[in-house]
């Protein structure tokens, strides 16, 4: 539909693409809340052998990259259909996401690694799209982390 409008009517259009996203109070049953959860408990977290990619991002970076892309549209520095993503400056594995939550929060999680089995369909390294022009991510990952309370 909205390659339709961008067509026939001059609409302009940007579809943001994001990764994997973190910040506080998400609800989801994701990685680091669990990783939080079983820290808190002493718990022992089973874990695939955690050698998946992902880019993670907080959340108010991802508002901002919705924000400026809002800006490039009403400014006309972008027109007609657009696609870009908002990604880390970099992917990390599963496992360099973890120690850096235990890093940056102190914890003395423990995480047994490649005791699960990789989910079925799991990706394991990340689509690389066209970054969104003029954003990148403000929160470095060790500062999102350490401010989360998980």
């Amino acid at each position: 539909m909205i390659d339709y409008y961008t067509r026939t009517t001059g609409l302009h259009a940007i579809t943001l693409k994001i990764y994997d996203s973190y910040g506080p109070g998400d609800p989801r049953r994701k990685f680091l809340n669990v990783l939080a959860e079983t820290a808190a408990q002493g718990q022992t977290l089973k874990a695939s052998p955690g050698d998946q990619k992902l880019h993670t991002v907080h959340v108010d970076d991802i508002i901002d990259g919705f924000i400026h892309a809002g800006n490039l549209l009403t400014s006309g520095d972008l027109t007609g259909r657009s696609s870009f993503t908002l990604p880390s400056p970099a992917a990390i594995t599963l496992r360099e996401l973890a120690q850096t939550w235990i890093s940056a929060t102190g914890s003395n999680a423990t995480i047994e690694w490649g005791s699960m089995p990789h989910r079925p369909g799991e990706v394991m390294i990340p689509w690389e799209g066209a970054p969104l022009p003029g954003w990148s991510p403000r929160i470095a990952l060790e500062d999102g982390l350490r401010a989360l309370q998980l």
